[in-house]
């Protein structure tokens, strides 16, 4: 059963300083590389019914100040607790939606549109986020040697074993299906429909799904698959 959410991100907290010093090397060999994006659980997850974890394929320029096209030296000065509160401060992309906003990113529509339909009730942006890669290139995935230096630090089954969501859905799409392989070992993908997998592995809920982008989703009129996922979750066992 989930504590305290002080308790979760101070474990969290824990993960990611243990990591810090490897992360750290990996950030030194390339400048263009984003900091890692640090989860920080919402309260509104714990009060939710239904946990949901969405999984996305890496972050956005994690980090980087936009003028200076550089990475902020002053996350250096307390990386783990100011990544944790960006990552709070972000509030799941709540700068896009609102009075003047014109754009709507399709990935925070997904996410959204999934949480509402499993908890109608429930507090609002009442889910997790995390990445597949906690680093990206420029917002492009990062090369292979850094993946693989990456996926070695197991960051996301650490999360995945400390927030202990019920649902998790990767928006991540079929090119990143070797990551998922290679961060979740001999995991079984069950196809459902072209673009639409069930996971099975020990460390992910039995209600884990992999499909599409959303952006690709909403580009190719594929919409519907959200609420074909939705309802395999209030039926799955």
């Amino acid at each position: 059963m989930i504590t305290s959410l002080n308790d979760i991100d101070q474990k969290i907290f824990s993960i990611y300083e243990s990591k810090w010093g490897k992360i750290s090397d990996i950030l030194q060999k390339n400048k263009k590389l984003s900091y890692p994006l640090f989860m920080s659980v919402p309260q509104a997850y714990l009060e939710a019914k239904m946990k949901l974890l969405i999984v996305g394929q890496q972050p956005y320029e994690w980090g980087f100040n936009v003028k200076e096209n550089s990475r902020e030296e002053k996350i250096l000065l307390d990386p783990v607790n100011i990544l944790m509160q960006m990552y709070s401060k972000f509030a799941f992309g709540k700068n896009y939606y609102g009075p003047g906003k014109n754009y709507r990113s399709p990935f925070w529509d997904a996410a959204r549109k999934v949480y509402t339909s499993l908890n109608p009730e429930g507090p609002e942006h009442g889910f997790a986020w995390s990445n597949l890669l906690c680093i990206d290139s420029r917002n492009k995935r990062v090369d292979n040697a850094t993946e693989e230096n990456l996926l070695t630090l197991n960051l996301l089954t650490e999360e995945i074993r400390l927030i202990k969501p019920n649902v998790v859905i990767f928006f991540t799409g079929p090119r990143y299906d070797g990551c998922i392989k290679e961060t979740f070992c001999n995991v079984r993908f069950k196809m459902i429909e072209k673009g639409l997998d069930v996971l099975e592995h020990p460390n992910l809920p039995m209600k884990s799904f992999r499909t599409y982008h959303p952006k690709y989703l909403r580009m190719s009129k594929r919409w519907k698959l959200l609420d074909e996922i939705s309802d395999l979750i209030k039926v799955k066992k």
